[in-house]
């Protein structure tokens, strides 16, 4: 979609630029003709959860259809086509608690996910997230499952914040700080980036 698109937008001779492709795990291929088509960044796929084990509960079909590995992989080849700081992955902040089988310890939760965000930073890979809510028709809804207290949030932030600063990696290209998502990313901006309008 993203190709056909962005090939009819240079043959009618615009030339779109600071694109954000938010996409499944693209193949090496289709990525490559991403960037052949003029897209530098960021390009994002999002994993919505690290833990392994919850990836078949979290996010079933991208667990059967794609898979964790694949995924992982499809990011680490995205910087290689991109550039670090360019590829970027989002998670659902607190899903790695919905219960029976997420963690009942905040500071393992925190502790999880940070781990994974640290890994895929060293990889020049940017990790981002969102604060899990409750909406109709979801599990969390149904089962009535209470969100992670502010507790959680604040030191999810902050271990994020500087996992960024640590491996000098700035949001400047990510999403616009006033659009309608919610996360702490802006609150917390690594020294030297500057916001997206």
């Amino acid at each position: 979609m993203y190709i056909k698109m962005l090939t009819a937008l240079r043959e009618a001779g615009y030339q779109p630029e600071d694109l954000t492709i938010c996409s499944q795990a693209l193949d090496e291929d289709d990525a490559r003709k991403l960037y052949d088509l003029g897209v530098r960044g960021p390009v994002v796929y999002a994993m919505e959860v690290w833990q392994e084990n919850l990836w078949p509960i979290i996010v079933p079909g991208k667990s059967k259809f794609v898979g964790r590995d694949r995924w992982i992989n499809s990011l680490i080849k995205g910087v290689e086509i991109f550039g670090r700081g360019n590829v970027q992955t989002n998670f659902v902040g607190g899903c790695e608690m919905v219960p029976p089988h997420g963690f009942k310890d905040i500071d393992k939760a925190v502790e999880s996910t940070l781990g994974g965000f640290e890994w895929l930073a060293q990889r020049g890979i940017i990790p981002t997230y969102t604060c899990w809510t409750k909406n109709a028709g979801s599990k969390g809804f149904e089962l009535n499952v209470e969100i992670p207290p502010v507790e959680y949030y604040l030191k999810l932030a902050s271990g994020h914040h500087k996992l960024l600063s640590k491996y000098d990696l700035s949001l400047t290209k990510s999403r616009c700080y006033r659009c309608s998502i919610l996360t702490l990313l802006y609150d917390l901006e690594p020294k030297g980036a500057a916001r997206v309008a």
